[in-house]
């Protein structure tokens, strides 16, 4: 396997913009971390010398798997609000959903392929504007 040979780490899913790191494994060639993932630093604590520079090219024109939490008010549509922006406006591709919806409020986690941090930020803010929703974030492992 030479340098080029690389891949994402399922542990952080770093997405395009995120600040990222490299791990030089001989086996899986290099790993690609987000610098404050649990595996990426016990990483650069023991094997230091296989962490390497790593960024983002324009070359490639994919989306990577992100998580987000979103909470707030339960009422009739919100579901259909949040899906309506996720997928109607920003034209994005959800893996899963997960609802619970204990007494009058809700907790999703949503699982969508995005192609960037900057589209990922303009979710957020998106989500953040709907009528009950009060904390929208993302996950750190999926």
């Amino acid at each position: 396997m030479g340098i080029a040979d690389y891949k994402f780490a399922a542990c952080c899913q770093p997405i395009k913009g995120d600040e990222v790191i490299g791990f030089w494994d001989p086996r899986e060639g290099v790993v690609i971390h987000r610098p404050n993932c649990k595996v990426a630093v016990r990483l650069m604590s023991n094997w230091g010398r296989n962490i390497i520079k790593a960024k983002w090219t324009d070359k490639h024109d994919i989306s990577f798997l992100a998580g987000i939490k979103i909470t707030g008010r339960d009422r009739r549509n919100m579901m259909g609000d949040i899906i309506k922006v996720m997928s109607a406006q920003l034209k994005l591709n959800i893996r899963s959903i997960t609802i619970d919806s204990p007494d009058d409020m809700f907790e999703g986690v949503f699982k969508l392929y995005i192609p960037s941090t900057r589209e990922l930020n303009d979710l957020k803010e998106r989500l953040r504007a709907i009528p009950g929703v009060i904390t929208v974030k993302r996950l750190q492992e999926i």
